[in-house]
C-alpha cells in the first residue's frame, strides 16, 4: 500500500505539480519527467498484482486501487485485466504469439510491416485507443472485441466478459475517468505541452518493447513455462517481474513470493533483460522456424 500511495503520488506530480508550479520557474525542471517515465514497469507490476487480486486480500480494496493506478496510467482497469488473463490462458499458443506468422499466408516483409510497430508503441496505443472506443456504441464494441486473440473461431469470451453490462458501465466511467484526468494535466502544461506527450510516448514504448519481451520466440506448446526468466540485478525494483516463467506457473503467488519460488522450482535464467528487450527487434518469426516443446 504504501508503494501504491508512492506511485500515486508520482503520477499526481507528473499530470498536476510539475506542470503547475516547477516549469513555470524554468524548462529544465521537465527533465524530472524521465523519473516518472522510468516508474513505468513498477507501475505496471503494481496494476498487474491487481489484476489477479494479490495487492489487497480485500477484493474491492484491490479493484478499487488498481482502477485508480490504471487510470493514472493511461488506461481503465478492465481494458488491461482481461487481456492479461486471456494471456495467461492462451499462452504458448500462436495466438498469443505477436512475433508469430504463417509462410503461406504473410512474406517475411509484410510480417515485419505488421510487427514492428506492435513493438515499438502499438501495444500501449491499443490501450489508448480502447479508452476511446469503449465510448461507442454496442455494435460497433462487438465488432471491436471479435479482434481478440481467441484460441478457436467460436471462442467468444472477450464479447461476453467485456460487454457484460455491469462491467461496461464501469469500464466506460474509467474510460471517461481517464479522458478528464487526462485533459486536465494536458490544460495544466498549458504551453509546456509537448513534456506530457513525449512522456506519454515513452512510456508507451517501454510497455510495448516490455511486453512480449518474456516470451518471445518461447516454444509453442509449452503452456505456463513457455516464458523466460530474465536475469536482472534489484528486480524487487520491478517487483520481480523478471521472474515471469515463475510467475506463469504460480499466478497466484504474490510478487514478494517468487524469489523463493524460483529457489523452491531450481528453476534458471534464460537470459538478460535487456538482452531479452533487444533481441525482439531480429523481427518476426515464421511457422517454420518457430520452435515446439517436445
Amino acid at each position: 500500500m504504501a508503494l501504491v500511495m508512492a506511485l500515486l503520488c508520482l503520477g499526481t506530480f507528473q499530470l498536476f505539480v510539475l506542470p503547475r508550479v516547477l516549469l513555470p520557474v524554468s524548462p529544465w525542471w521537465g527533465l524530472l519527467l524521465i523519473l516518472c517515465v522510468l516508474s513505468t514497469t513498477t507501475n505496471w507490476s503494481l496494476i498487474h498484482e491487481a489484476i489477479h487480486r494479490l495487492l489487497s486480500p480485500d477484493h474491492r480494496l484491490n479493484d478499487a486501487f488498481g482502477r485508480v493506478l490504471a487510470a493514472f496510467f493511461g488506461s481503465p482497469f478492465e481494458l488491461l485485466r482481461f487481456p492479461h488473463l486471456e494471456h495467461h490462458r492462451l499462452n504458448g499458443t500462436v495466438a498469443d504469439r505477436p512475433e508469430h506468422y504463417e509462410c503461406a499466408r504473410l512474406t517475411r516483409g509484410e510480417a515485419r510491416l505488421r510487427y514492428y510497430p506492435k513493438l515499438v508503441v502499438g501495444i500501449y496505443m491499443a490501450e489508448l485507443a480502447g479508452t476511446l472506443i469503449c465510448l461507442m456504441p454496442d455494435f460497433v464494441l462487438r465488432r471491436v472485441v471479435r479482434l481478440f486473440p481467441k484460441a478457436n473461431e467460436d471462442d467468444d469470451r472477450a464479447e461476453t466478459y467485456l460487454l457484460q453490462p455491469g462491467r461496461l458501465a464501469q469500464f466506460r466511467f474509467d474510460a471517461c475517468c481517464v479522458i478528464v484526468l487526462y485533459a486536465a494535466a494536458f490544460l495544466c502544461y498549458g504551453p509546456y505541452w509537448p513534456f506530457l506527450a513525449l512522456s506519454i510516448v515513452a512510456r508507451g514504448v517501454i510497455v510495448s518493447i516490455a511486453d512480449n519481451s518474456y516470451h518471445y520466440g518461447a516454444p509453442l506448446g509449452a503452456g505456463p513455462r513457455s516464458a523466460y526468466n530474465l536475469k536482472l540485478p534489484g528486480g524487487a525494483a520491478v517487483l520481480h517481474f523478471n521472474l515471469h516463467r515463475v510467475h506463469h506457473l504460480h499466478p497466484t503467488l504474490p510478487w514478494s513470493g517468487l524469489p523463493a519460488a524460483f529457489e523452491a522450482d531450481a528453476d534458471k535464467y534464460d537470459v538478460g533483460y535487456a538482452s531479452a528487450m533487444l533481441r525482439q527487434f531480429r523481427g518476426p518469426i515464421s511457422d517454420r522456424e518457430y520452435t515446439r516443446a517436445s
